[in-house]
């Protein structure tokens, strides 16, 4: 296989990790996944894949002939042709020199001769050139082996001898004759002819087409061919035997981590039919599967001759940039920074895996404007590191110093000046976000036992483990833990939003089973195996340029061992960006501890056909992932693109744009949802006659489709409860997905999202109007107190807590609960002060009214 021309480009990863870090506010973000994708599959086509290459076929006469057309220039005794001998015969001359490649070295000092592979891409390149024949001072440069006085080299293409030995009328009688020489008119070897130089570039530019002069006859230079052995057959569609077959090699490190990281992606992607949440768990495949393949993408550019200089100066740009952006954000709001990364956990996360490569290439710089550019780097980096706040991301930080430095000082690097700086510039940012402002964003860590943060994140993980016990093989599906834990939530878990569990180890189990939390660990231990090899690697006893290399890998081996410990108290591999990174460090921390092997694997395939077959899988992959982001863009309500705003004010457009999205991926949640949504809309507005009838049987069909993209919904509930109490002639069509009767299906919502006010409100509304049981509507109300302290994430939610409490207030004063309705009223009081309702209450109640809030303020 010849060396590749040209070494995998890196930039299309650090442009895609630019744009998805500049786009990372947007909601949803799913955009950014497919930045981010394009750009690996850019990549991964000229890293993973060589360029077509030609099988080895045996070349016939006709092949010869071919390569001696087109052949020419001068060598030191005259023209460079192809046969070992010119068209006057042998050469004559006893003086010969010891027998060289092109290289000019002797083919005996060398076990494979190199010329071969370079006479074959000079060959290729030389191929669609016209040049004449040139003499040399013998004669005429003569055909490739076609001439009666020299040793011919083709036992297949010549005659037999009189007795009956091919090669018996080829050998000279004359002891004195010098070797047979090769095309620079060197002598290969002292025997005949090696014939795998001329078979690799037979097949090189036979692979070519050619255009040939009138070829040359082994008498003349312009007389026409008599030899039928020597005669090529140009008739169109006449078959070549010695034509080569086109094929394609593929290159994969053959390491035990590229099994791993093998072996996740296949979980990954393996999971998926057994989701709750197939569509989103695809997402969540390709967010989960960028550290593997940035692994791999890695170690096989790096292994191909890849110079990763250009991305870790990229990355290193745009994450000043970002650490830049924190550092304002910071100085204009004096609070926690968290720059495009919407949590402040993980924003810290991307600077403490910035900072100790950037103190080894300070150590390593030997220019002093390359040393105070780093200098200013590491102290963005810091600051921005201490304005997050993060008790985590700062702690790996100060757990780091002691073994970068002394990894300074192994591997024999000037480690004083840079461990100054780093301790002075730590001192710096740390007092200058700690004391310059009034408020200081600084979070004092003094008892962890009784932190709310810490007892609310122990509580995430006891309901995901409970969510995990209940499906304990397959996890309830990738990215599901959003979706689920509206049933598992503690009551006592009052700051998350939920989103995640703040345990990658924990949600991994949750999700996807115990096999992915499992191979996470592997990778973390492959981590720190390959640390104690970089370590071993600093050691004296290696050379200088070892040294500095496992110094680098050093560098950045230590922040992604931080990584696996951050990783049990936070979400980090779950964040696009910093997965591809951690990626890419680990490839690079494994490139320094020795180049990895590759293995080639040869696809009998033509070339055309495997680039359709990557680009029409890459382009499917990119394809669905771009729809899904346009899907979810146009239902989402806070889109305000015309194109979208606009068609989801009318139900009718809604439901229509539904549809096309709903022919290219029928399974998508907010299709499906904007899909049931809309044609319950325009049941309830056609009334109950058959146009409303026929909506409405369309509305239960398309909820259907929707639970089973989404199961466990509870909004799918709370949409088909209220369809079904206003058509009960749908009751007898609801099983076996949805109970018979309207209130089972609305308390089943509650019972899945127990913190959604509208849930509790519609299933007492539903009580006190239908049933006409106020009691029972004012017991779900009540039910509903204990989960009033969580914060709600939209203003919706706010409003919908003030209207239970107002309910509340009304059903308790209808029921004669009057101590249930000064409750309520005391809480109305605080959000609504001019509500009269509640103040005739409390006024009624006298001075005894006036006392302590019960209500947990839960309407903030």
């Amino acid at each position: 296989m010849p060396p590749m021309q040209r070494p995998p480009s890196p930039w299309p990863l650090a442009l895609a990790l630019a744009a998805a870090l500049f786009f990372m506010r947007s909601e949803p973000q799913l955009y950014l996944l497919v930045v981010i994708l394009t750009g690996l599959f850019v990549m991964a086509a000229s890293t993973f894949a060589a360029a077509a290459v030609a099988a080895r076929n045996r070349p016939t006469r006709r092949t010869a002939v071919a390569n001696a057309d087109i052949d020419g220039g001068m060598d030191r005794h005259g023209p460079a042709a192809l046969a070992m001998t010119d068209g006057m015969g042998p050469r004559d001359d006893a003086n010969q020199p010891a027998p060289r490649d092109d290289a000019g070295d002797p083919h005996a000092q060398r076990p494979f001769p190199r010329h071969c592979e370079e006479q074959r891409d000079e060959a290729i390149h030389a191929a669609p050139q016209i040049r004449p024949a040139p003499l040399d001072r013998h004669g005429p440069a003569a055909l490739a082996m076609t001439d009666e006085t020299g040793p011919r080299n083709d036992d297949d293409a010549l005659p037999a001898c009189a007795d009956g030995s091919p090669r018996a009328c080829d050998r000279r009688d004359d002891a004195n004759q010098p070797a047979p020489r090769d095309d620079a008119g060197d002598s290969p070897a002292q025997g005949p002819f090696p014939r795998h130089c001329e078979e690799q570039r037979d097949e090189a530019i036979h692979a070519a087409p050619q255009t040939r002069p009138a070829p040359l006859d082994r008498h003349g230079p312009c007389g026409p061919r008599d030899d039928a052995d020597t005669r090529t057959d140009d008739r169109a569609g006449a078959p070549n035997p010695g034509a080569a077959e086109p094929a394609v090699a593929l290159f994969l490190p053959a390491t035990a981590g590229t099994l791993l990281a093998a072996a996740a992606l296949v979980v990954l992607f393996v999971t998926l039919p057994f989701s709750t949440l197939p569509m989103t768990s695809l997402w969540f495949a390709w967010i989960l599967g960028l550290f593997p393949l940035g692994y791999l993408l890695g170690v096989t550019a790096l292994a191909r001759g890849a110079r990763p200089a250009a991305l870790l100066r990229t990355a290193g740009v745009f994450i000043a940039a970002f650490a830049l952006w924190g550092v304002v954000e910071w100085l204009q709001t004096g609070n926690r920074s968290n720059g495009p990364f919407l949590d402040f956990n993980a924003f810290g996360a991307l600077f403490y895996l910035a900072i100790p490569p950037a103190v080894v290439a300070l150590a390593l710089a030997p220019a002093r404007r390359a040393r105070l550019i780093l200098g200013g780097f590491l102290a963005l980096c810091l600051w921005a590191l201490f304005a997050t706040a993060s008790r985590g991301a700062i702690g790996i930080f100060v757990l780091m110093i002691v073994p970068l430095l002394l990894g300074l000082h192994r591997a024999g690097a000037a480690w004083r000046a840079p461990a100054a700086i780093l301790l002075a510039l730590t001192a710096l940012t740390y007092g200058v976000v700690r004391y310059a402002p009034e408020a200081p964003v600084t979070r004092e860590v003094v008892n962890l036992g009784s932190d709310q943060s810490t007892q609310d994140r122990l509580a995430m993980w006891r309901s995901a483990i409970d969510m995990w016990r209940d499906r304990p093989l397959t996890g309830q599906g990738l990215g599901s833990y959003k979706l689920h834990y509206l049933h598992y939530r503690s009551p006592q878990e009052i700051t998350s939003t939920g989103d995640l569990a703040h345990n990658d180890y924990v949600q991994l189990l949750a999700e996807g089973g115990p096999l992915l939390p499992a191979l996470l660990i592997l990778a973390g231990l492959g981590t720190l195996i390959l640390a104690g090899r970089l370590w071993r690697r600093m050691g004296p006893a290696a050379g200088s340029a070892d040294r500095r290399e496992a110094l680098t890998g050093w560098g950045m081996v230590l922040p992604l061992m931080g990584l696996f410990v951050h990783a049990g108290v936070n979400f980090i591999f779950y964040v696009a960006p910093l997965a591809l990174l951690a990626g890419l460090l680990l490839a690079r921390a494994r490139h320094a501890a020795g180049p990895a092997p590759l293995r080639q694997i040869r696809l009998a395939a033509h070339p055309r056909l495997v680039g359709a077959a990557y680009g029409l899988g890459a382009g499917l992959a990119l394809g669905a992932l771009t729809v899904d982001w346009l899907a979810s863009q146009a239902f989402d309500p806070t889109n305000r693109w015309p194109v979208f705003a606009e068609r989801r004010a009318d139900p009718l457009a809604r439901y229509q744009m539904a549809t096309a999205f709903a022919a290219l991926r029928p399974h998508h949640v907010a299709t499906q949802q904007a899909l049931t949504t809309s044609a319950i809309d325009l049941a309830f507005a056609n009334g109950a006659g058959p146009t409303g009838a026929v909506w409405a049987g369309l509305a239960l069909t398309h909820a259907r489709t929707w639970l089973a993209a989404s199961r466990g919904n509870p909004y799918v509930d709370m949409a088909i409860g209220q369809l079904a109490w206003r058509f009960p002639v749908l009751e007898p069509h609801l099983a076996p997905e949805f109970p018979a009767e309207p209130a089972a299906i609305l308390r089943r919502a509650i019972e899945g999202d127990w913190i959604n006010a509208e849930h509790y409100l519609l299933l007492a509304r539903y009580q006190d109007e239908v049933q006409h049981a106020p009691d029972r509507a004012l017991e779900t109300l009540a039910s509903a107190l204990r989960w009033a302290r969580v914060p709600q994430t939209s203003n919706a939610g706010v409003e919908a807590w003030k209207r239970l409490y107002r309910r509340g207030m009304e059903l308790s004063e209808r029921t004669g609960q009057n101590l249930a309705a000064i409750g309520f009223a005391r809480i109305v009081i605080q959000f609504d002060a001019g509500d009269e309702a509640a103040r005739r209450l409390l006024a009624a109640a006298g001075p005894s009214a006036a006392g302590p809030d019960t209500g947990d303020g839960a309407a903030r």
